[in-house]
């Protein structure tokens, strides 16, 4: 595993102390998280005094970002050896390097996932990871728009969309599969089914066609009671900091409260993110009844059903997209949030099976279309896309037409 940066700007000493203690780090993401970064368990999980990590690093953001480098160094590696061995072909080497994401036990495909996905999430919140996790998937969209304008040139895929597009929609949705791994809803031998799958239907890789003007967003949500005042002070504080930074103390603050308020109707911190986010469901399924009720085409509501299409409304939806996100970073490591999660997930695949069949129904998609694994795949590239938009990866008009294209994409939609 190739030496981290911030290891080698340390004091010079001892370089592989250093990495002892980015492993631990390491160690301690893939049990609890970022967060679980701190000195006593640092020291304790390394085997050494509580000091010693400040020897090699100036801080702990030091140690979690030297902890990324170090991971992304490794995925690095493991990337250029799936190209080396695929041959010159680029769309083998396509197809091996996605893949190869998914390869390897299910305990190691876990581990690369949770590792990836914690520090892609963890950074929307933390400017002091964020440039460096951005450059890192910045560099996957151009290994694969490389590989695809290779491919084009060849005839190998249709002119449309332009490499870059379809190199956002892939992305998007190897990063959707690692989170559905994640939530024990896929195993990592059917995530690699899926790549194959979207790779070989080369054909449907077709630029996403105009979209209606969706529904104006539900009004903004009152709470009746104090215990609604305080999920929808702690959906802020999610918001606004992450899972991490959910407190008691910081959730009466937003509330505007007595400390003890959150802990009368939610006595633990777990037992209020749960109620947080089956709040922030509930928001979710409101809006799917009101687009059902105002849009009559299957597809605008298939559509709409995941976000508004209209950039201009984004932001408007950002607070949902971020706690989605930070639930499924608690379902990696709780089993009653993953079991939650899993459920949520698998009703938005039954949910555009639905769909996709009444739009097999009217004659606006092909009947043979309409398949799990096709809406599995919309799933994973809505969820992928949201994580790398939020993080800043993706541009407003790029997410659009991420998860635009991959619902054309598996409808076998015509521009």
């Amino acid at each position: 595993m190739a030496m981290p940066s911030a290891i080698a700007a340390t004091k010079g000493a001892q370089p592989e102390r250093g990495q002892h203690i980015v492993d631990a780090a390491i160690r301690l993401i893939l049990r609890d998280g970022i967060d679980g970064v701190r000195a006593q368990a640092l020291a304790r999980e390394a085997g050494i005094s509580i000091a010693t990590p400040y020897y090699y690093f100036t801080a702990l953001d030091d140690i979690v970002l030297a902890a990324f480098e170090s991971a992304d160094a490794a995925a690095s590696q493991h990337r250029a050896r799936t190209i080396e061995q695929a041959g010159d072909d680029p769309v083998a080497q396509l197809r091996a390097l996605l893949v190869g994401d998914f390869d390897g036990s299910a305990a190691t495909v876990r581990d690369r996932w949770s590792l990836r996905l914690e520090f892609q999430r963890g950074a929307i919140f933390d400017a002091h990871l964020r440039t460096r996790t951005c450059a890192s998937e910045r560099a996957a969209v151009d290994r694969l728009t490389a590989l695809l304008t290779a491919a084009r040139a060849s005839g190998d895929v249709p002119s449309e969309p332009e490499p870059a597009a379809l190199a956002h929609r892939l992305l998007s949705l190897s990063c959707g599969l690692g989170s559905l791994i994640l939530t024990n809803t896929i195993t990592p031998q059917h995530a690699c089914d899926l790549i194959v799958g979207a790779i070989g239907d080369r054909a449907s890789w077709r630029a996403p066609s105009l979209r209606s003007t969706p529904p104006a967003p539900l009004p903004a949500q009152h709470a009746d009671d104090r215990a609604l005042e305080i999920l929808d002070a702690t959906i802020v504080v999610i918001v606004r900091l992450g899972v991490g930074g959910v407190t008691f103390r910081s959730v009466a603050t937003e509330a505007e409260t007595s400390l003890a308020l959150p802990r009368y109707y939610f006595p633990t911190i777990p037992r209020l993110l749960a109620a947080a986010f089956d709040r922030d469901e509930q928001l979710a399924r409101e809006r799917i009844e009101r687009s059902a009720t105002q849009l009559a085409d299957p597809l605008e509501r298939l559509r709409y059903s995941y976000i508004s299409d209209d950039t201009a409304t984004l932001a408007a939806h950002r607070q949902s997209q971020v706690v989605w996100l930070e639930y499924l970073r608690i379902a990696q490591r709780d089993l009653d949030a993953r079991a939650a999660t899993r459920a949520r997930l698998e009703a938005w695949t039954a949910y555009g099976m639905s769909l996709g069949g009444d739009l097999a129904t009217i004659g606006a998609a092909p009947a043979e279309r309409i398949v799990e694994a096709g809406a599995q795949r919309s799933v994973a590239v809505i969820t992928g896309a949201t994580g790398l938009w939020l993080l800043g990866v993706l541009s407003d008009a790029a997410y659009v037409a991420a998860y635009n294209g991959g619902i054309d994409d598996e409808l076998g939609l015509l521009p």
